[in-house]
Protein backbone atom coordinates (compact mmCIF):
# COMPACT_ATOMS: atom_id res chain seq x y z
CA UNK A 1 0.00 0.00 0.00
CA UNK A 2 0.99 3.57 -0.54
CA UNK A 3 0.80 6.27 2.08
CA UNK A 4 -0.87 9.64 1.69
CA UNK A 5 2.36 11.58 2.25
CA UNK A 6 4.12 9.60 -0.49
CA UNK A 7 1.84 10.31 -3.45
CA UNK A 8 3.85 13.14 -4.99
CA UNK A 9 7.28 11.81 -4.04
CA UNK A 10 6.61 8.16 -4.88
CA UNK A 11 8.75 6.57 -7.58
CA UNK A 12 7.00 6.88 -10.99
CA UNK A 13 6.84 3.11 -11.45
CA UNK A 14 5.41 2.67 -7.94
CA UNK A 15 2.83 5.35 -8.71
CA UNK A 16 1.77 3.42 -11.82
CA UNK A 17 1.51 0.26 -9.70
CA UNK A 18 -0.64 2.14 -7.22
CA UNK A 19 -3.01 3.17 -10.02
CA UNK A 20 -2.92 -0.42 -11.30
CA UNK A 21 -4.08 -1.55 -7.83
CA UNK A 22 -6.84 1.06 -7.85
CA UNK A 23 -8.30 -0.24 -11.11
CA UNK A 24 -7.91 -3.83 -9.95
CA UNK A 25 -9.77 -3.05 -6.71
CA UNK A 26 -12.50 -1.45 -8.84
CA UNK A 27 -13.07 -4.82 -10.54
CA UNK A 28 -11.30 -3.96 -13.77
CA UNK A 29 -8.39 -5.67 -15.51
CA UNK A 30 -5.40 -3.32 -15.75
CA UNK A 31 -2.15 -3.98 -17.55
CA UNK A 32 1.01 -1.90 -17.17
CA UNK A 33 2.59 -0.86 -20.45
CA UNK A 34 6.28 -1.17 -21.23
CA UNK A 35 8.52 1.31 -19.40
CA UNK A 36 9.56 3.26 -22.50
CA UNK A 37 8.15 4.00 -25.93
CA UNK A 38 4.64 3.69 -24.49
CA UNK A 39 3.31 6.86 -26.14
CA UNK A 40 2.72 8.36 -22.71
CA UNK A 41 0.26 5.61 -21.81
CA UNK A 42 1.00 3.91 -18.51
CA UNK A 43 -1.86 1.42 -18.27
CA UNK A 44 -4.40 -0.25 -20.50
CA UNK A 45 -7.53 -1.18 -18.59
CA UNK A 46 -10.38 -3.48 -19.55
CA UNK A 47 -13.70 -2.63 -17.93
CA UNK A 48 -15.69 -5.89 -18.10
CA UNK A 49 -19.12 -4.34 -17.55
CA UNK A 50 -21.67 -5.05 -20.26
CA UNK A 51 -22.75 -2.14 -22.46
CA UNK A 52 -20.74 0.57 -20.65
CA UNK A 53 -17.42 -1.28 -20.36
CA UNK A 54 -14.57 -1.27 -22.83
CA UNK A 55 -10.87 -0.62 -23.20
CA UNK A 56 -9.36 2.46 -21.55
CA UNK A 57 -5.92 4.00 -21.77
CA UNK A 58 -4.54 5.65 -18.64
CA UNK A 59 -1.83 8.25 -18.22
CA UNK A 60 -0.42 8.78 -14.73
CA UNK A 61 1.13 12.15 -13.81
CA UNK A 62 2.84 12.79 -10.49
CA UNK A 63 2.59 16.56 -10.51
CA UNK A 64 2.73 19.07 -7.69
CA UNK A 65 1.35 21.70 -10.01
CA UNK A 66 -1.29 21.94 -12.73
CA UNK A 67 -1.72 19.62 -15.70
CA UNK A 68 -2.01 21.73 -18.85
CA UNK A 69 -4.35 21.27 -21.78
CA UNK A 70 -1.44 20.25 -24.03
CA UNK A 71 -0.97 17.05 -22.02
CA UNK A 72 -4.69 16.31 -22.30
CA UNK A 73 -4.64 17.03 -26.03
CA UNK A 74 -1.78 14.57 -26.46
CA UNK A 75 -3.75 11.92 -24.58
CA UNK A 76 -6.73 12.56 -26.84
CA UNK A 77 -4.51 12.10 -29.90
CA UNK A 78 -3.34 8.71 -28.64
CA UNK A 79 -6.92 7.73 -27.78
CA UNK A 80 -8.07 8.62 -31.29
CA UNK A 81 -5.13 6.80 -32.90
CA UNK A 82 -5.66 3.61 -30.86
CA UNK A 83 -9.47 3.75 -31.19
CA UNK A 84 -10.14 2.80 -27.58
CA UNK A 85 -13.28 3.62 -25.62
CA UNK A 86 -11.87 6.14 -23.19
CA UNK A 87 -8.76 7.97 -22.04
CA UNK A 88 -8.14 8.69 -18.36
CA UNK A 89 -5.56 11.10 -16.99
CA UNK A 90 -4.76 10.70 -13.30
CA UNK A 91 -2.62 13.27 -11.50
CA UNK A 92 -1.55 14.08 -7.96
CA UNK A 93 -1.83 17.76 -8.88
CA UNK A 94 -4.60 19.92 -10.28
CA UNK A 95 -6.02 20.23 -13.78
CA UNK A 96 -6.21 23.52 -15.67
CA UNK A 97 -9.56 24.99 -16.62
CA UNK A 98 -8.46 24.89 -20.28
CA UNK A 99 -7.88 21.12 -19.99
CA UNK A 100 -11.31 20.65 -18.37
CA UNK A 101 -12.92 22.68 -21.16
CA UNK A 102 -11.10 20.65 -23.81
CA UNK A 103 -12.46 17.30 -22.56
CA UNK A 104 -16.11 18.37 -22.72
CA UNK A 105 -17.97 15.99 -25.03
CA UNK A 106 -14.91 13.78 -25.51
CA UNK A 107 -14.32 10.27 -24.15
CA UNK A 108 -11.77 11.59 -21.67
CA UNK A 109 -11.84 11.63 -17.89
CA UNK A 110 -9.59 13.79 -15.73
CA UNK A 111 -8.86 12.80 -12.15
CA UNK A 112 -7.03 15.38 -10.04
CA UNK A 113 -5.20 14.78 -6.78
CA UNK A 114 -8.23 15.42 -4.59
CA UNK A 115 -10.42 12.97 -6.52
CA UNK A 116 -7.55 10.47 -6.63
CA UNK A 117 -7.37 10.49 -2.81
CA UNK A 118 -11.12 9.86 -2.65
CA UNK A 119 -10.84 6.90 -5.01
CA UNK A 120 -7.81 5.46 -3.24
CA UNK A 121 -9.68 5.64 0.06
CA UNK A 122 -12.95 4.30 -1.37
CA UNK A 123 -11.26 1.28 -2.95
CA UNK A 124 -8.93 0.61 0.01
CA UNK A 125 -5.67 1.29 -1.81
CA UNK A 126 -4.37 4.06 0.45
CA UNK A 127 -3.14 4.07 4.02
CA UNK A 128 -2.76 7.37 5.84
CA UNK A 129 0.55 8.29 7.45
CA UNK A 130 0.13 12.02 7.99
CA UNK A 131 -1.82 11.62 11.21
CA UNK A 132 -0.41 14.47 13.25
CA UNK A 133 -0.48 17.10 10.48
CA UNK A 134 -4.11 16.47 9.66
CA UNK A 135 -5.11 16.12 13.29
CA UNK A 136 -3.56 19.52 13.97
CA UNK A 137 -5.85 21.01 11.31
CA UNK A 138 -8.83 20.11 13.49
CA UNK A 139 -7.33 20.07 16.97
CA UNK A 140 -7.99 23.76 17.52
CA UNK A 141 -11.57 23.58 16.29
CA UNK A 142 -13.30 22.40 19.45
CA UNK A 143 -16.76 22.94 17.96
CA UNK A 144 -16.36 19.73 15.95
CA UNK A 145 -16.82 16.69 18.11
CA UNK A 146 -15.44 13.31 17.21
CA UNK A 147 -19.01 12.24 16.31
CA UNK A 148 -19.35 15.22 13.93
CA UNK A 149 -16.10 14.31 12.22
CA UNK A 150 -17.23 10.68 11.79
CA UNK A 151 -20.49 11.96 10.31
CA UNK A 152 -18.57 14.08 7.80
CA UNK A 153 -16.55 11.06 6.76
CA UNK A 154 -19.67 8.99 6.23
CA UNK A 155 -21.19 11.66 4.00
CA UNK A 156 -17.92 12.00 2.07
CA UNK A 157 -17.91 15.78 2.54
CA UNK A 158 -14.32 16.34 3.48
CA UNK A 159 -11.23 14.23 2.80
CA UNK A 160 -9.16 16.21 5.32
CA UNK A 161 -11.77 15.29 7.93
CA UNK A 162 -11.08 11.64 7.22
CA UNK A 163 -7.37 12.24 7.70
CA UNK A 164 -7.98 14.13 10.93
CA UNK A 165 -10.10 11.35 12.40
CA UNK A 166 -7.53 8.73 11.47
CA UNK A 167 -4.96 10.90 13.20
CA UNK A 168 -7.11 11.27 16.29
CA UNK A 169 -7.71 7.52 16.42
CA UNK A 170 -3.96 6.88 16.25
CA UNK A 171 -3.21 9.48 18.91
CA UNK A 172 -5.90 8.17 21.28
CA UNK A 173 -4.86 4.56 20.71
CA UNK A 174 -1.12 5.08 21.14
CA UNK A 175 -1.13 8.08 23.43
CA UNK A 176 1.13 10.10 21.13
Amino acid sequence: MCYYDDLVSIDPIEFEKLIFNLFENMGMFPQLTQRSHDGGIDLIVKDPRDIIGGIYIVQCKRFKNTVSSSIVRDLYGVLTHLRVNKGILITTGTISSEARTFVEGKPLELIDGERLLELLRKYSVLEISSYQKDFDNYKNNEEKSFRTLISEINTGRDNSTFLAVVGMMRIFKHGD
